[in-house]
């Protein structure tokens, strides 16, 4: 398999993976490999059915499969599905205590997600580990969430924001 992937034969690989898997019961390793095949050969949704089978195994590795998803379905404006994976990497991340896709996911699933009491949660979560803009873009979209003014004079409160900052000084009045 890791020689039809260097010669680029992506095809093939998805083959092998299939056969292998028949016959070998963990398969973890050989259909993260899959994916990718599939996502390079262009066939989204056979990689999003191999994405489902990625998810039986907590791998911190998945969340290189997932952001995939994330990326094209904002760009296919499938929200649903963005705010769905964005919070499978979140997911990951939080349990393996690294944070390689963030605070991009967080944002989707804040913005897309129709729980707003968990996106309320991933924001609060996030913002320990963001500054500038990030923070004070958290304290915002934290304010639209719960309606609550104590996040927009946090928001002012940040260091090394303009744009969020003066999005928040604008938001002031509102609340």
């Amino acid at each position: 398999i890791k020689a039809l992937e260097s010669l680029g034969d992506y095809k093939d690989v998805v083959v092998a993976v299939d056969d292998l898997c028949n016959v070998k019961t963990d398969c973890y390793e050989y259909q993260l490999k899959k994916f990718f095949a599939l996502w390079t050969l262009k066939r989204f949704k056979d990689a999003l059915k191999t994405a489902k089978i990625l998810e039986q195994k907590a791998d911190i590795r998945n969340t290189d499969a997932f952001i995939k998803i994330v990326n094209y379905a904002l760009e296919h404006n499938d929200y649903i599905t963005a705010a769905l994976f964005a919070k499978k990497i979140i997911d990951l991340q939080d349990r393996f205590k690294t944070y390689p896709y963030s605070p991009f996911v967080d944002f989707v699933y804040a913005k897309y997600s129709k729980n707003k009491e968990d996106a309320i949660k991933v924001l609060k979560n996030l913002i320990p580990r963001v500054k500038g803009e990030d923070k004070a873009r958290a304290f915002y979209l934290l304010a639209n969430l719960t309606g609550k003014k104590e996040y927009i004079d946090k928001c002012l409160n940040v260091k090394n924001s303009k744009l969020w900052k003066n999005l928040c000084k604008d938001a002031k009045n509102l609340f």
